[in-house]
């Protein structure tokens, strides 16, 4: 997170350098909701160009009944323009096979629909993940290539799900990391700052099954997420690696090329130009505690994650703790981190507080859903006046509690003793009749998966010390 200086100093950023945020292409144009820099881009485009040729993709959309407000934004529109060098012709086809390929795959359905439950298994046979921002406010992604072990990952998962995962996690920067990091910064933030560490990678690691899973994997990038990488900084090359760069580098385009920096031996001093020496792990040589299974970032503060999710459509219940956060759809299979920043799933519970305050039922009762995806938006009823209908609101989140216990028991029942499976079976349908009632009968049935959850942390805990792969993450 920056400090309170350097948000301030980006807050001021239309009079140091940076244009206003405004609608572009005249009235009725898309909405820039950050500055952008008031200079020409690296296209040559000015502020104004971009704006024009943002509207001119829109309307091309338009026209083929192609365009979602909702969905596609200023900055998506940007991107896709920018990887076909600002061809309104070319960008246009890009965007529809994008589209086409989204509905083929199901893909804005990803973050609800796929859980990826060999999660940790996997990321212990290539390690990567999120780790906090570089100095301009950009999610830092890490990755271990030398790590890659093909032949685990094929006993842990499938390349059909593995693929799934990195699209899922591709959704998650564009609809919740970026956003959260833009408001944060109070700029356009789209784009990631890669650290690949390569130590380790000869001839033997870049088999035809290895780059033909890369190539794979490169290609869903570049067609479908382009001009979403700001810089990438190769640590640990080995002698050998130049071989195998000239192997790799022609999956690239020339402008991916260009953001590539191979750093020294003594690494440190290239990152520290780029990340501030706070948010580099400690087994990277920094000075961050978090690992890349904690998912360390801003993107998991109440405060900018509440904003972001009041200016979304339907965010008005945000104000009431219901923050449908998209990276909290993982919550089922990723650890809850341990840390002074509240979760999603937090401040869910702190929303069921006070509508049972409300209601006038007992505070003693702990509140339910710790673990638990929150509700969507829509769960979050408001009468027509404007007053929410907290009881209706509460009833709505108890019924999805309960239709969400018997998938949560499946997932942790590897971790429960055999009696504790015994009195699970009896929460398999909650009772009808009051609200306090049925909360009470889930009280004691997210007791027990808490208790498994805790072991199972405590193992994964147990695994990461002892594993010497793992505790790089």
């Amino acid at each position: 997170m920056p400090s309170v200086g350097a948000r301030e100093d980006h807050r001021r950023a239309g009079s140091i350098g940076w244009g206003q945020a405004g609608i572009c292409g005249g009235g009725g144009g898309m909405m820039r909701k950050y500055p952008i820099p008031s200079g020409p881009d690296d296209w040559g485009k000015l502020p104004e160009e971009q704006d024009k040729l943002v509207q001119q993709l829109r309307e091309s959309l338009e026209a083929r009944n192609a365009f979602d407000e909702e969905k596609h934004d200023y900055g998506m529109l940007l991107r896709f323009l920018r990887a076909r060098d600002y061809d309104i012709s070319r960008a246009t086809r890009m965007m529809l096979d994008h589209l086409q390929w989204r509905q083929e795959n199901r893909v804005d359905q990803i973050l609800d629909e796929f859980n990826f439950t060999e999660r940790e298994e996997f990321l212990s046979t290539y390690p990567q993940g999120y780790h906090k921002t570089d100095k301009q406010g950009h999610p830092v992604y890490i990755q271990h290539l030398g790590n890659i072990n093909l032949t685990r990952i094929r006993e842990v998962t499938t390349e059909e799900r593995m693929l799934k995962y990195h699209i899922q996690e591709y959704e998650r920067c564009l609809k919740h990391i970026f956003p959260v990091c833009s408001k944060v910064w109070n700029r356009q933030i789209d784009s990631t700052f890669a650290v690949m560490d390569v130590k380790g990678i000869g001839f033997y690691h870049m088999t035809k099954e290895v780059r033909n899973v890369l190539a794979m994997i490169m290609k869903v990038d570049s067609d479908n997420y382009p001009e979403t990488l700001y810089h990438t900084c190769l640590i640990n090359a080995p002698a050998t690696f130049r071989a195998v760069w000239a192997v790799i580098k022609p999956m690239l385009n020339k402008r991916t090329q260009d953001k590539i920096e191979v750093c020294p031996k003594d690494y440190m001093p290239c990152l520290k130009k780029w990340i501030d020496e706070e948010n580099i792990p400690e087994y990277l040589g920094g000075k961050s505690k978090g690992t890349l299974i904690d998912d360390v970032g801003p993107w998991h503060s109440e405060e900018p994650v509440r904003e972001v999710e009041m200016e979304r459509p339907g965010g008005q219940g945000a104000a009431e703790g219901d923050i449908s956060a998209r990276s909290a759809r993982h919550d089922d299979w990723t650890p809850m981190r341990q840390s002074s920043t509240l979760s999603n799933a937090t401040v869910f519970e702190d929303a069921i507080d006070r509508e049972i305050d409300d209601l006038g039922v007992d505070d003693s009762i702990p509140a339910v859903g710790h673990g638990m995806d929150p509700p969507t938006m829509s769960e979050a009823t408001v009468s027509t006046s404007g007053t929410p209908r907290r009881s209706t609101a509460l009833a709505a989140r108890i019924h999805d509690l309960e239709s969400r216990l018997p998938t949560q028991v499946a997932r942790l029942r590897s971790r429960m003793g055999r009696e504790d499976r015994e009195r699970l079976q009896y929460f398999s349908s909650a009772p009808r009749g009051s609200l306090l009632g049925r909360v009470e009968v889930l009280e004691e049935g997210m007791e027990l998966l808490l208790a498994a959850q805790e072991r199972s942390w405590g193992s994964r805990q147990a695994r990461r010390s002892s594993c010497a792969c793992c505790s790089i993450m």
